[in-house]
């Protein structure tokens, strides 16, 4: 089962969803290092899969039915918020001291 839940921020760690980009038209993917927000999450036998509020895809009718494209879950890593944090403060001071130099 998935430790990971709707309404959280996830990042793309790897290239493998933009091969939807190449097979179905139409379709967009996330993009690797960007920061997204678990929409909808879906499990079944091969896997967990998701869709993100930042992309909107259009509905297709797949073998299997007819929904939206979703992607696999280990494309991405939760948002490491401690990680974030401490960048954002390295920028802040990083910012502060070139404003002080001017």
């Amino acid at each position: 089962m998935s430790t990971f839940k709707i309404g959280e921020k996830v990042v793309c760690v790897t290239n493998a969803p933009l091969d939807f980009e190449d097979i179905i038209d139409g379709v967009t993917a996330p993009k690797v290092k960007e920061i997204y927000t678990i929409r909808t999450m879906e499990s079944d036998k091969t896997g967990t899969w998701i869709t993100v509020e930042e992309i909107i895809n259009p509905v297709f009718n797949y073998l299997d039915g007819f929904g939206e494209a979703s992607f696999n879950i280990n494309y991405f890593r939760k948002l490491d918020y401690q990680f974030a944090e401490n960048l954002l403060a390295e920028i802040t001071q990083s910012a502060k001291s070139e404003y002080q130099l001017n």
